[in-house]
């Protein structure tokens, strides 16, 4: 009746028709016919003067409302693009991010590696408790990518790089939610920031961007083929998995999606035999042409099933901590919020649709086995949550009779503008307050000084390095000293087997690190989730054949005695430092996460070993109340009371 589509914008022609409707109706009186108006189906009649001068000022009526029409379309598409470029610019500038994440550096070091061989490696070249064995470098593509990045532009590529393929996954997203309506583009755009803090952790140089970039691709391309069925749009989607291959084993994943919105598109046809069979055919073919694309390239099939093999790996899945449920990680309420919001957002909707709660099942059951998987299912909830949110809002305002003012150009839809515009500037101003915003390695993350010292002295023999150092050691190094593990080797081979039994002192800890020649050390003093001490440094303490190098951040670095000639007097440093690093380690890790019970026992070791016997006293206590059957930490508090019962200053025995 008053022009306004099922979308919630203006229909030209209707507002048209009604308007010229009305004004005939009203003006013209005379019974003779002579003809009908272009625009609706009203006849004029005879011509008489008076006639003749309300025609010409009905047809300047209808080219008014005409320039009206248009410029109110063309206002709303400027400010629908506008806010897109602003998403893009926006989060750009506040996805810029510092080198935080350890698994960056054996990328670059594969890339290096493949453009010194001219070829994929076929052996491991980085560890060498591994050294010859068959490697697998499923990511080989990002890694590639990121070296010529960082030859041509260093670290500000990098990042740029980064911010770049992480906001253009952010404007898919904001593309695919966008039906025309301003209030869809205002959630859209609103919606976008709490999904950037779900997804935040994962968006630091980490190869699954490309997995989330290829999935908003796809969630754009899906969207507008349930909108027009034209088949057209679902053709890129073979070249999106056959590009994500190179970079990442999870086309799987692409196809999961895929099959999901099939249904959907089948649901709604099934009233169609003809239609039915047609898009049936048209998502075959592209679910088989995404997975014959996905097999190019050197792994195959490995490649695309790589995912399915890998959840199968309880040793492996069960040991690390990105791999924990996610409601015993860290991100628990944040993964508890956003299901109940999509959850009700999909349940309270009309206009709910079958693949939206096929994918809130499916990827709320992933993000709830792994907690890694709980940026993906932000990613694929942000679309149901968006839509559901924005009729939640028309709703209110068809209630208010707000709506027809907001389909227009008025002050309201002005107004969604301005504030989409101030919030999106709000929070790329406050990311870029943040220390990590920026470019080039975040100081105390790797250890940069120890590396700098093995460059200058050359201490002979191998590196035994810590596990999140591995990748760090191999890039800056410059393969001339190969490391003893690194973020890719996690599972059952001979470089885990090594470094676990190295860093937890078993039995023959020293004759493995004499058999493969080890005379430098560079260690974390405390584990970096839980701030446990570590088993080996605890020994090298008050193991005299191993020398404190240097304590920086949060790196010790130690020599064997006798193995580096040539150093001044007085290089090396007392080992009471390395009490001090545990020391500065749990009580920052209790400050962050008090909760967090393997600290306070950390603690309380290092106030041990630093003299501090009351203070310790008081650590134990507090770590035995919260954890009353650990027998070890008994056994270790009844040493401590014996030896404060005695009076002594500190305890530098060590069982």
């Amino acid at each position: 009746m008053f022009g306004i589509n099922a979308a919630g914008g203006l229909d030209h022609n209707q507002l048209m028709r009604n308007f010229c409707s009305i004004r005939a109706f009203r003006s013209y009186t005379e019974p003779l016919q002579l003809g009908s108006c272009k625009v609706c189906p009203v006849q004029v009649f005879k011509e008489t003067p008076k006639n003749r001068r309300l025609y010409q000022k009905e047809r300047t009526h209808r080219q008014f409302l005409s320039f009206r029409v248009h410029r109110m379309n063309t206002e709303k598409a400027w400010m629908a693009g506008s806010i897109g470029a602003l998403v893009f610019l926006a989060l750009t500038v506040a996805l810029l991010h510092q080198i935080v994440d350890p698994d960056i550096w054996y990328h670059l070091s594969i890339g290096r590696e493949i453009v010194k061989l001219g070829a994929l490696p076929t052996q491991e070249f980085l560890v060498y408790p591994n050294a010859n064995l068959p490697g697998a470098f499923h990511e080989w593509g990002f890694g590639l990518l990121n070296y010529f990045v960082y030859q041509s532009w260093g670290f500000t590529g990098m990042s740029i790089l980064n911010a770049l393929v992480c906001a253009l996954m952010f404007w898919f997203l904001f593309r695919a939610a966008n039906d025309d309506r301003p209030l869809t583009w205002f959630v859209a755009t609103l919606l976008l920031i709490p999904v950037y803090f779900w997804m935040e952790v994962r968006l630091t140089y980490r190869v699954e961007i490309y997995l989330y970039l290829a999935m908003a691709c796809e969630l754009w391309l899906l969207e507008h083929f349930l909108r027009q069925r034209d088949w057209r749009w679902l053709a890129p989607i073979p070249l999106v998995g056959l590009l994500l291959s190179q970079m990442h084993p999870s086309v799987i994943i692409l196809l999961v999606v895929l099959g999901t919105y099939a249904l959907q598109v089948l649901w709604d046809s099934r009233s169609s035999r003809s239609d039915l069979s047609r898009y049936a055919a048209w998502f075959a073919l592209c679910g088989v042409a995404t997975l014959l694309l996905a097999m190019i390239n050197p792994y195959g099939w490995e490649q695309v099933l790589l995912p399915l093999t890998f959840a199968g790996e309880r040793r492996i899945t069960n040991i690390i901590s990105e791999f924990l449920p996610a409601l015993l990680s860290p991100f628990k309420w944040e993964y508890i919020i956003m299901l109940a919001i999509s959850a009700i957002v999909i349940v309270a909707n009309r206009r709910r649709r079958l693949v939206d709660m096929i994918l809130l099942l499916g990827f709320g059951f992933l993000a709830y086995r792994y907690v890694r998987n709980v940026g993906m299912f932000a990613l694929v909830m942000y679309l149901p949550m968006a839509r559901g949110l924005t009729d939640v809002l028309e709703n209110i305002g068809q209630r208010l009779s707000l709506n027809q003012q907001v389909a227009g150009t008025g002050r309201a839809q002005w107004g969604l503008w301005v504030l989409a515009v101030a919030v999106m500037a709000g929070f790329t101003a406050e990311r870029v307050t943040r220390p990590d915003w920026g470019w080039g390695i975040q100081q105390g993350r790797f250890p940069l000084t120890a590396a700098r010292l093995i460059r200058d002295i050359k201490p002979p023999g191998r590196i035994f390095n810590q596990y999140e150092f591995g990748g760090y050691l191999g890039w800056v190094l410059g393969g001339k000293y190969q490391v003893s593990i690194d973020g890719r080797h996690y599972a059952a081979n001979r470089a885990f087997a090594f470094y676990n039994g190295v860093t937890y002192a078993r039995h023959g800890w020293q004759t493995a690190l004499d058999r493969y020649g080890v005379n430098t050390l560079i260690l974390k003093a405390t584990r970096s989730y839980e701030a446990q001490l570590i088993p080996l440094v605890r020994i090298l303490a008050n193991d005299p054949n191993w020398l404190l190098a240097g304590r920086w951040d949060n790196t010790l670095l130690f020599f064997r005695k006798g193995a580096v000639a040539n150093l001044k007097q007085g290089f090396y440093r007392d080992k009471s430092e390395i009490w001090q690093q545990v020391r500065e380690d749990a009580e920052a890790f209790i400050d962050f996460r008090p909760d967090r019970i393997p600290a306070y026992y950390s603690l309380a070791e290092a106030l041990w070993g630093l003299g501090d016997l009351n203070a310790a006293v008081d650590a134990f206590q507090h770590y035995l109340k919260l954890k009353p059957d650990d027998r070890k930490a008994v056994k270790r508090f009844e040493q401590l009371e014996a030896e404060l019962a005695q009076g002594h200053n500190g305890s530098k025995t060590v069982e």
